[in-house]
């Protein structure tokens, strides 16, 4: 499957959201992850280095393979300046909160790579604000429905 093919799917906006897009959820490679990402910011008129309005979707259980493999997809995604990153459905997602905020702190030009984790329960929740420092819960309970595209806007206020 090629990339444009890949991307079928992929809505692209330029409003004030950010487009979590999770298509580019790490089952492909890095390679591939990077090609997207490079079609979107081509879509969106972005230059290379500067910030891509978007974010991208990566799934706890998939990093938990690729993250220790000779093609993790994190720093590959990171490279591309995504504005967020999205963590799903892993038993340690907090490993991976501490790597891209380890990787923001290396970055020559400064940029906090805004991170939204899925929680199921208020011990997820309370242990992923209070001890990841994540910047967005999405809270979902034991029976949620997956999108494949989630919109979320920066004027909004998270009720508990």
């Amino acid at each position: 499957m090629g990339v444009l093919d890949s991307l079928q799917q992929v809505s692209i906006t330029t409003n004030r959201s950010i487009p979590i897009h999770k298509k580019l959820s790490g089952f492909e490679s890095s390679e591939t992850l990077r090609k997207q990402l490079h079609y979107v910011r081509s879509k969106l008129n972005v230059a290379a280095g500067i910030l891509i309005p978007t974010g991208v979707g990566l799934l706890g259980w998939i990093l938990d393979k690729t993250e220790v493999s000779d093609d993790p997809r994190i720093p590959a995604v990171l490279d591309e300046l995504p504005a967020a990153i999205w963590f799903a459905f892993g038993t340690n997602l907090g490993k991976y909160v501490e790597q891209v905020r380890a990787y923001d702190e290396k970055r020559e030009k400064p940029h906090k790579t805004l991170v939204f984790v899925i929680v199921n329960s208020v011990e997820d929740a309370l242990r992923a604000a209070n001890e990841w420092k994540v910047d967005v819960l999405v809270v979902e309970g034991p029976f949620c429905v997956c999108e494949e595209y989630v919109q979320v806007t920066h004027d909004f206020d998270l009720l508990a």
